[in-house]
């Protein structure tokens, strides 16, 4: 027993349960409200950063989409200007 005033919490990044912690006793004892306060802002923070994750990884992936639409229309461009080409040089002379 150290009779510390102990706080630990830790939250994986990719974990489905909840946040891992530990509240020594002297602390839960000595500051009940407060401790319920700090955990609650523990979940909070936590639930702040995975919606954060989620909202830049929806924003990559629609940034992904777009480049890849824009590179395909930019490929069926270019397979149409090389056809162009290749039908004005088989083309005889005027």
């Amino acid at each position: 027993k150290t009779g510390c005033w102990l706080l630990v919490a830790a939250q994986h990044i990719t974990a489905v349960n909840g946040v891992v912690h530990y509240i020594s006793p002297r602390l839960r004892a000595e500051a009940p409200q407060e401790v319920s306060d700090i955990m609650n802002d523990v979940h909070d923070l936590i639930d702040d950063l995975r919606e954060a994750r989620r909202a830049e990884a929806l924003k990559l992936q629609r940034e992904l989409r777009d480049l890849q639409a824009h590179y395909h229309r930019a490929q069926e461009e270019l397979q149409m200007y090389r056809a162009r080409d290749q039908a004005a040089s088989h083309s005889p002379a005027a």
